[in-house]
């Protein structure tokens, strides 16, 4: 059991997805947060189209094409009057507006025969248990999710300092190596080299010669 600040920054940024996750785990345990849960999965809802067409006119349903169009030639032939209101004064005092002499259409509309909903009726009962249940899980994946939020933005930021830590090192390795063959050889000059261009004390640029990959 290692805990985040036991790591070096060499083993932090050498961890794997797995590993990094088990500390994440550990680490929440140890700050008193929760253990991840499984993302819920979302009921499908039943998938079957209506198998009925019917034929609306003014809010009407017919079955039969023509008798729709019968209506629908009926009310076109008649006088109509349009009606409006005020949005400040409200809908309840409506007003007489202009006549209303376009042609009344009629549109298709996709129903279900009652034996095809009969046959539907318990399994769209159990889709809407199964999403209200997985509306109400997905409240709780999200409430495990920010609980554990901090400890995982933590971590992730050891992680990434560690993983830039490691890579200028290494580039700071081989700027050495460069500075050593510029300088023929000369470890010293070389290290002089290299404290003038990071700008560090002796001292550092001799831990970053002796690191080891």
């Amino acid at each position: 059991m290692k805990k985040l600040n036991d790591y070096a920054d060499k083993e932090l940024s050498a961890l794997t997805d797995d590993q990094i996750n088990d500390l994440i785990d550990l680490e929440c345990a140890f700050n008193g947060a929760p253990l991840p849960m499984e993302r819920p999965q979302e009921p499908q809802k039943p998938s079957v189209q209506p198998d009925v067409t019917l034929h609306l006119v003014c809010g009407l349903y017919f079955e039969n094409q023509e008798d729709a169009q019968d209506v629908a030639n009926l009310i076109s032939s008649k006088a109509r009057k349009g009606t409006n209101w005020d949005y400040d004064i409200g809908s309840e005092y409506r007003y007489v507006t202009s006549d209303q002499n376009d042609g009344v259409g009629i549109s298709a509309a996709k129903v279900f025969s009652q034996d095809l909903y009969n046959s539907l009726k318990a399994e769209l009962t159990k889709y809407k248990t199964l999403k209200a249940l997985y509306v109400e899980r997905m409240k709780e994946y999200k409430a495990n999710g920010d609980a554990r939020k901090e400890v995982i933005d933590d971590v992730w930021e050891h992680i990434e300092s560690a993983r830039r830590g490691v890579y200028r090192l290494a580039e700071n390795r081989t700027k050495y190596q460069r500075y050593l063959s510029l300088a023929d050889g000369d470890a010293e000059i070389a290290l002089k080299f290299l404290c003038e261009a990071l700008g560090i004390t002796r001292e550092s640029a001799l831990e970053i010669v002796n690191s080891v990959d």
